[in-house]
C-alpha cells in the first residue's frame, strides 16, 4: 500500500463532496473510500474540520487561483478573457452546485464561496473593463458572465461544455465588440 499524500487527500475530498455531498466527507468513510487507515488521515489534518478547511482551499486555488494564472499568460485582455471563458467552459462540472448547496448549511463553506465569488467576479470586472466605458457597464457584464456559468450548472441536465462555450461565445462577442 503506497502513502497518500496530502493533495491525494484533497483530491479525493473534493470527488466525494462532488459524487457523494458533503455527509461523504467523514474520517471513516474517507479512509474506507481510501483504503487506508485513520492514521494516515490524521498524519495530514488535525480534525474534519481542518480537513474541509483545506478542502475548500484546494477547490479555491484549483478552480479560481490557477484559472487566473492561466488567463494571465495570454498577450491582451481580450485574449485573457476568451481563454478564461474557454478554461471554464471546458472545465465546469457539478463542484459548483455541490458546494452552494453546502454553503446554504455551513458558515464555513459559505465564507469560502463568499470569497470565491467575490474574486472571480472582481477578475472578469478588471478584463471586461477594458472593454467598456463605465465601471458599472464592466461590472455587469462580469456578473452576467459568472452567472451564466452558475446557471448553467443548475439547469437539469446541465449545459454540456460545448453548449456552455456557445453562450460565451455570444456574451464575448457582445462585450469585446468595436464601438463604432
Amino acid at each position: 500500500m503506497s502513502r497518500l499524500s496530502r493533495k491525494d487527500w484533497l483530491k479525493s475530498g473534493l470527488q466525494a463532496l462532488i459524487e457523494e455531498g458533503i455527509n461523504a466527507i467523514k474520517v471513516e468513510p474517507m479512509c474506507k473510500r481510501l483504503e487506508v487507515t485513520k492514521g494516515s488521515f490524521y498524519h495530514h489534518f488535525q480534525n474534519r474540520t481542518a480537513y474541509l478547511k483545506a478542502i475548500l482551499t484546494y477547490w479555491e486555488e484549483r478552480y479560481t487561483e490557477m484559472y487566473i494564472e492561466e488567463s494571465e499568460e495570454e498577450n491582451t485582455p481580450k485574449e485573457r478573457l476568451y481563454h478564461l471563458l474557454e478554461l471554464v467552459a471546458r472545465t465546469s462540472g457539478p463542484q459548483e452546485v455541490r458546494l452552494r448547496a453546502w454553503a446554504k448549511t455551513s458558515p464555513l463553506a459559505s465564507e469560502y464561496i463568499e470569497r470565491v465569488d467575490q474574486k472571480r467576479i472582481a477578475y472578469l470586472c478588471s478584463l471586461t473593463a477594458h472593454f467598456c466605458e463605465e465601471e458599472e457597464e464592466a461590472m455587469g457584464y462580469a456578473r452576467l458572465l459568472y452567472t451564466a456559468l452558475l446557471g448553467s450548472a443548475e439547469l437539469l441536465p446541465p449545459l454540456k461544455p460545448a453548449e456552455l462555450q456557445h453562450l460565451f461565445d455570444i456574451l464575448f462577442e457582445q462585450i469585446t465588440k468595436e464601438t463604432a
